[in-house]
């Protein structure tokens, strides 16, 4: 296995380890480590380059933190690029056996363009019984850009908590959230300085151990809510700032 591949999964190993406090967390972990195995299975098969793998990294990292936590019960998601779909027209079958009548489009007006597409396999777990109350599918797409970082559109039926922003803007009556949230993914045994403690602490930063070196990245992330569908638009290091992504939203809310 590449350097690049180990390192990988190696971090959501990490991840994996330390996702939930609640009972059903290792049925959270069987999940994902599932997803996991077939990625490297998948990487171990291809010839992409470090992007690329990076790429389904992100993928079953999304898998890590679309684990909703609420008081009740847990909301988990897996997915594999062994699902992928890279022909745009078959992209309304996805759609359609998910049960998700979302809006989406091939290509941007600032050079974006469709790269491929993946079901999310989701559930609601109850904390008490550590049951499976509720299954269905989300909808993942990835845009690319020459010589710009991946952009990825994500559209489900079920959110946990609030998807509201300090900093917002308005699209045809509907509401833009803006975040930019910046990470330190470290090694395992990592000790954070009392700064980045403090920055831990105000909910401004975020860090992730598991990798091989002390690594800063920013996430940006956009979503909105439009006809019962909770829709966001996220990406690594793009530098893209909130009007750009609000630019990408408005062509789908008008889609």
């Amino acid at each position: 296995m590449k350097e690049t591949e180990i390192k990988i999964q190696r971090a959501l190993q990490a991840q994996a380890e330390k996702i939930s406090p609640y009972e059903n967390t290792e049925k959270a972990k069987k999940n994902i480590l599932e997803s996991i195995k077939k990625e490297e299975t998948y990487m171990k098969k291809t010839n992409f380059k470090k992007t690329v793998i990076l790429a389904a990294a992100i993928c079953v990292i999304g898998s890590l933190t679309a684990l909703g936590s609420g008081l009740f019960g847990n909301i988990v998601s897996h997915s594999s690029h062994l699902d992928e779909i890279k022909d745009f027209s078959k992209v309304a079958e996805l759609t359609e056996k998910a049960d998700l009548n979302m809006k989406y489009i091939e290509n941007f007006s600032n050079g974006y363009s469709f790269s491929y597409a993946v079901p999310q396999y989701s559930s609601y777990d109850d904390n008490e019984t550590g049951k499976t109350s509720e299954e269905w599918t989300d909808v993942s797409m990835n845009y690319k850009k020459d010589n710009a970082e991946d952009v990825y559109f994500d559209a489900t039926t079920h959110v946990m908590g609030d998807m509201s922003s300090d900093d917002t803007t308005e699209c045809d009556g509907i509401t833009l959230n803006y975040t930019n949230q910046q990470y330190l993914f470290v090694p395992v045994d990592y000790e954070p300085t009392d700064e980045e403690k403090a920055l831990q602490n105000e909910g401004k930063l975020e860090i992730s151990y598991g990798s091989d070196e002390k690594e800063y990245k920013s996430y940006e992330y956009l979503s909105w809510e439009d006809g019962g569908i909770f829709y966001s638009l996220s990406a690594f290091d793009a530098q893209m700032g909130k009007d750009e992504l609000a630019d990408m939203a408005k062509e789908i809310i008008e889609e």
